[in-house]
């Protein structure tokens, strides 16, 4: 008896982990996406503002921050 009282509490934990961890992994890979192409186009003169709490990135240094939070995003895609 007490094993399906398990099983049925992993299936109901399972309809809710799954949709939200799916939702979370493909926010996190579009997150890496706009956060490169942002630092990208910086770089190259598009004016856009790269604020990490009240420290500004200067121009020259917004690819390689870009990268490193991109790179964060995808490493947090790929474990969730």
């Amino acid at each position: 008896m007490q094993s399906v009282h398990r099983m049925i509490l992993k299936i109901l934990v399972g309809l809710f982990a799954f949709p939200v961890f799916s939702v979370l992994t493909v926010g996190l890979f579009i997150c890496t996406l706009l956060s490169s192409t942002a630092g990208l186009l910086r770089t190259f003169g598009f004016k856009l503002e790269m604020n990490i709490a009240i420290f500004e990135v200067p121009r020259l240094l917004s690819l390689p921050f870009a990268l490193l939070f991109g790179a964060l995003f995808f490493y947090l895609a790929i474990v969730s």
